[in-house]
């Protein structure tokens, strides 16, 4: 008598579920991560300045980019400078008066006429902390020295 050898069939289904869940997961990571990165700095030339000091931020940064033509972009738009009373005051309604920091970003070829404007637009809107940015000017001697 002859036996026949039964064969086990192998379920060689692929489950596609974990998968998914995963390539879901990284999507909504990268797209956080986009959302998290700042695109409003401009590229600018800033003024060199001999002393300052840095300090760490300590309330939300709105940062005013002033191109080398006087235009002036905040969040990748574009305002004139009437207008920045009304986004400051935006800003301040929504975050509390405390909590708002301006950052200029001026380019070394703008004028200052527009830089002195928001700051005098920041002071009447009693935003006390209103910084400039610059680049630290390096001497000769320190160039030299390794």
């Amino acid at each position: 008598m002859r036996l026949q050898k039964r064969q086990k069939k192998v379920n060689l289904a692929v489950n596609l579920a974990p998968m998914i869940d995963i390539i879901l997961l990284l999507i909504i990571f990268l797209m956080m991560v986009t959302q998290i990165t700042r695109f409003d700095l401009e590229p600018l030339t800033l003024p060199e300045a001999v002393k300052g000091e840095s300090q760490p931020p300590q309330a939300e940064i709105v940062i005013v980019n002033i191109q080398a033509t006087d235009r002036i972009i905040i969040d990748q738009r574009i305002y004139q400078s009437s207008q920045i009373p009304e986004f400051l005051s935006k800003k301040i309604s929504e975050l509390g008066q405390e909590n708002v920091s301006v950052l200029i970003r001026g380019d070394f070829k703008s004028s200052w006429e527009v830089s002195r404007e928001i700051m005098a637009q920041c002071a009447k809107l009693g935003i006390s902390d209103v910084e400039v940015a610059v680049t630290p000017k390096v001497s000769t001697l320190e160039m030299m020295t390794p």
